[in-house]
């Protein structure tokens, strides 16, 4: 017998919690099947537990459940990482962070002739560096808390021979260790060496001396001085210009002489001091000094004694001034002399 469903007028949600079972048919000439309501239905249930392989982890497991069918499980777990603890609860999983401040310790160890460096946190983890001594070098007081480097060289030495003939000498620099480093001296033009020994040589110089001649000869007013080479090859005229009041006069190749033509202008002004007065005009009226603005011809005497320059300076303003630094003393009238040669 076939059932049409669609016949049926459909129960509500409460009236459906009566009903006991289903009845259907796989296909024609089958026999027909009861399906009870619970069989339609999935119920799963979740729980943690703490890892039987690793008590660190935790396990979160489903189990489903479906009418009379055996139940299946499902098992997801939870990994504790580094510094991180898993706690399983009825439902749920407790996450908590076990990490402190990391500290480190910093010891050194010995390592055969070498050196450990060890760097080793609190959770002790460790880096080493290892130091390898090299040639000429070792370790020692190794201690947690330190070592000393030694170097147990000996001074090297070193013996310079000399090898070589006229034309070229090499110095060889040669160590202790075996190593050795050529320097080679070539002889230059008019150069040769000589004594050539196990660590020394001789420098020679097999030049002739170049000679010269000094004379002088006149040229107009002037005098040249020449030197002149006998076996070099270099000339040169140094010429001496007669100046304004000067004369030269060529007495013979070897002999010049020198004559001052010009006179000289002599120039007395004279004042009184009254130990006030530092500005005084009127020094070189109607005098052209041959340097402007300086006290290079003035002289001064305060009650005949010469002053020294450094005390006073000398401008052309007002027909020339002299200015002193400290203003002279009281003097016997025109007890001071401005004295200007050109």
């Amino acid at each position: 017998m076939a059932v049409k469903f669609s016949a049926f007028t459909p129960k509500s949600t409460a009236e459906a919690s009566n009903v006991t079972e289903i009845v259907g048919y796989l296909s024609t000439g089958q026999e027909n099947i009861r399906i009870a309501p619970s069989a339609f239905d999935t119920t799963y249930a979740f729980t943690t537990v703490t890892n039987s392989g690793t008590p660190t982890n935790v396990d979160f497991i489903a189990t489903a459940t479906k009418g009379t069918q055996a139940s299946t499980t499902e098992t997801i777990q939870f990994t504790a990482g580094s510094n991180v603890t898993l706690t399983a609860g009825t439902r749920e999983i407790t996450i908590a962070s076990t990490d402190t401040n990391t500290t480190y310790d910093f010891a050194a160890a010995a390592s055969g002739s070498n050196v450990n460096l060890n760097l080793t946190d609190s959770g002790a983890g460790t880096d080493s560096v290892l130091i390898t001594a090299g040639s000429n070098v070792n370790f020692s007081s190794v201690t947690s808390a330190g070592f000393t480097i030694n170097a147990p060289d000996t001074t090297n030495t070193y013996t310079l021979p000399i090898t070589g003939d006229a034309t070229a000498v090499t110095a060889t620099l040669t160590g202790s260790a075996g190593d050795t480093d050529p320097v080679i001296i070539t002889a230059g033009t008019d150069i040769s060496f000589s004594s050539v020994a196990g660590g020394a040589f001789t420098i020679d110089s097999t030049a002739t001396g170049d000679t010269y001649d000094l004379n002088a000869t006149t040229d107009g007013s002037n005098v040249d001085l020449n030197l002149t080479s006998g076996s070099g090859t270099d000339n040169s005229t140094v010429q001496l210009t007669a100046g304004t009041g000067i004369t030269l006069t060529r007495n013979s190749s070897a002999e010049i002489t020198i004559d001052g033509t010009a006179s000289s202008t002599r120039l007395v002004v004279t004042k009184t001091g009254n130990n006030s007065t530092d500005i005084f005009t009127d020094i070189t009226t109607g005098l052209t000094l041959p340097v402007s603005n300086s006290n290079f011809y003035i002289d001064v005497y305060i009650s005949g004694v010469y002053q020294q320059k450094s005390t006073y300076a000398y401008t052309t303003a007002n027909n020339g001034t002299v200015t002193f630094t400290t203003p002279p003393p009281v003097t016997a009238s025109n007890g001071i002399e401005f004295v200007t040669t050109v």
